[in-house]
């Protein structure tokens, strides 16, 4: 919800706690809105894909994404009903600066995020063309209309377009897949050898010292 007068404040959170407790209140950012992604390469280098720019009257609300029935759950012609004529541009027509600058922040935030094989990022963009991130929408249903293949269609690269990518990080994930279970082996190791409550009291050793008695930690007990 886009609030521009001030008594319409407290009837839009009134509305955004009606679906859940807690709610982000953001100040608003005049401009333009772009969605950016970025992918990584098999060398583990960030790609970042050309990117859409949305052209709105001043936000994206629920009449712009993906409608549901009464259950919730997608409606047969979701994807394509959310994509009108006219209403989004890709690769979007941007300044050498804003890419730039859009480019080192979605890769960043990437890195940061520890995300992993691809990022997706929603940002509206000021008169000065600084860009904000607004969320990172961190899924994709790898559908051949989804916002991510949708991209690649664009970069004018075969291994990118659908579904090559989509299967590229299948058979990436697949060969990541024995090192990761001898890292969980290996943890389940450790985890059987550790002390339980009924032999803690073993690893204390109790030293005399005259008339005095103390407790000394063993080696790997957790000492003030």
């Amino acid at each position: 919800t886009l609030v521009k007068r001030e008594e319409d404040l407290a009837a839009a959170l009134e509305y955004a706690f009606s679906f859940d407790p807690r709610v982000v209140v953001d100040e608003y950012i005049a401009g333009r809105e772009v969605r950016a992604a970025c992918v990584e390469e098999a060398d583990g280098t960030l790609t970042v894909l050309p990117k859409i720019e949305y052209f709105l009257t001043d936000i994206r609300t629920s009449a712009h994404k993906l409608a549901t029935d009464q259950s919730g759950k997608l409606k047969s012609d979701a994807i394509q009903a959310a994509k009108k004529d006219g209403d989004r541009q890709c690769p979007a027509d941007l300044s050498p600066v804003l890419h730039e600058r859009i480019n080192a922040m979605v890769k960043e935030a990437h890195r940061v995020l520890k995300c992993r094989h691809y990022s997706l990022y929603d940002l509206r963009i000021d008169a000065d063309e600084q860009p904000y991130i607004l969320e990172a929408a961190l899924f994709c249903s790898f559908s051949p209309l989804s916002v991510i293949p949708s991209m690649a269609q664009h970069a004018g690269r075969e291994d990118l377009k659908h579904p090559n990518f989509f299967h590229s990080l299948l058979e990436r994930a697949a060969a990541e897949k024995p090192s990761r279970t001898a890292v969980v082996a290996s943890g389940a190791g450790a985890l059987a050898n550790a002390p339980t409550s009924d032999t803690l009291a073993e690893l204390t050793r109790t030293v005399s010292d005259g008339n005095s008695t103390k407790s000394e930690p063993s080696v790997g007990s957790e000492s003030a």
